[in-house]
């Protein structure tokens, strides 16, 4: 697997997930009162993994190359010796 297609794909599913905790926020948005109130602390954490998972997002548009060129040469003559 190609480094540029692990890191897409790493990103898409990691946005992915990030949809899934804002789906369940807004599910928990929709609870009557008495059950919402049980899973209010929760919520802080969820925002808290989105924020995470952003700041992952980001890291993988910077640090992950669109070209790796002269250093993929260079990993794969190293990998052969």
């Amino acid at each position: 697997m190609d480094v540029k297609d692990y890191c897409s794909g790493l990103e898409a599913e990691l946005i992915a997930w990030k949809a899934k905790l804002y789906d369940a926020i807004v599910k928990s948005d929709a609870l009557e009162d008495k059950d919402s109130d049980n899973i209010l602390s929760n919520i802080s954490k969820l925002k808290d993994l989105i924020a995470n998972i952003e700041d992952r997002v980001q890291l993988l548009k910077t640090e992950c190359p669109s070209d790796w060129g002269t250093q993929k040469q260079e990993i794969d003559s190293a990998h052969l010796r």
